[in-house]
């Protein structure tokens, strides 16, 4: 799923750090795109999770007002080769769990997450 971002600073291959205004907020990673992008460009995005985590690096319920760094998402799906879906505002990101995932009740759980090391890949759309 794709999800609506502006580029706060210019970004490209050489140069891959961006911070993104996005629906749930500020975000910063990595630019993963074939074209550079301006400061104030608007464009549609995927976001990725670029390494795989541990369950114990999720915070259960955490406050809307979330930590600087951590977006905060819903589990929308578990399957069964220990990947989840997290629906994070309109976008979906598919995270790797290492070392298994508790057996029952995730599915609906608010989680918050450590973003640092978000990618932004333009969706083209």
């Amino acid at each position: 799923m794709v999800m609506r971002a502006t580029a706060l600073n210019a970004a490209d291959a050489s140069r891959p750090g961006i911070e993104m205004e996005t629906e749930i907020g500020r975000l910063q990673g990595k630019w993963c795109g074939a074209e550079a992008i301006t400061a104030g460009e608007l464009v549609d995005v995927e976001l990725d999770v670029g390494r795989p985590r541990y369950f114990s690096e999720f915070v259960v319920s955490p406050s809307p007002e979330a930590a600087s760094g951590v977006i905060r998402g819903v589990i929308a799906t578990v399957f069964e080769d220990d990947v989840i879906v997290l629906q994070i505002g309109s976008s979906a990101v598919q995270v790797e769990v290492e070392g298994g995932l508790p057996d029952d009740g995730l599915v609906g759980l608010t989680v918050g997450l450590a973003a640092d090391d978000l990618e932004f890949h333009p969706s083209g759309v």
